[in-house]
């Protein structure tokens, strides 16, 4: 498959997409000169729902070990406006120039506690395990380091024989957290503007 090809990977677990999330990155490979080639995986289980998009790469690009991919969860809304239009595509670029990977960080939801709402950031600290503070966040510069994120929005490196998989234990950080550890991913920070959304905007 041609080499100029960029997947864009969504594992959909409700049926729906961001509409304005896919244009973004559409437009941001187009103005790369380079071909975005869009892959949907749903079904129950957002685990099996990962690895049946690996699979999904895999067939699509035979013979390959890794590809660089566009990652995003379908309930990520990246807001469609000139300044993440450039920072997609600066940020792409100076990732394919020096084959780094890119997240962005994004609020999760925690739980409620006394009727209020609880959420963190998908940004976290490897040792003590602690999400980063929202000042944290504020002081990272564009393409500073980021010890572990969240996949709800990724680009770089995918290694088409990777088998997503939660360790089950009581501290476990998810699937998508572990795909960075396994890959040993050096990630860097994208500053997009991003909302979360799940039965209400986060």
């Amino acid at each position: 498959m041609n080499n100029n090809i960029v997947p864009i990977c969504c594992v959909n677990r409700d049926g729906k997409v961001a509409g304005p999330t896919l244009w973004l990155l559409t437009v941001a490979c187009i103005e790369l000169q380079r071909i975005p080639l869009y892959f949907s995986v749903s079904g129950t289980g957002f685990l099996k729902g990962l690895n049946s998009m690996v699979e999904s790469l895999k067939q699509a690009f035979p013979g390959r070990e890794t590809v660089r991919a566009i990652w995003f969860e379908e309930d990520i809304f990246i807001e469609p406006n000139e300044r993440n239009q450039n920072l997609l595509k600066q940020g792409f670029s100076k990732a394919d120039e020096n084959n780094w990977n890119l997240v962005s960080n994004y609020h999760l939801f925690m739980g409620t506690q006394n009727g209020q709402m609880k959420f963190t950031n998908s940004y976290f600290h490897k040792s003590p395990l602690m999400s980063y503070s929202d000042n944290d966040v504020r002081t990272l510069q564009p393409f500073d380091i980021v010890e572990m994120a969240g996949l709800g929005f990724y680009y770089g490196e995918v290694s088409l024989n990777y088998s997503f998989h939660e360790s089950g234990g009581v501290n476990d950080v998810g699937a998508d957290f572990w795909f960075h550890a396994d890959h040993n991913h050096t990630l860097r920070h994208l500053p997009l503007s991003i909302q979360h959304w799940k039965p209400v905007v986060f």
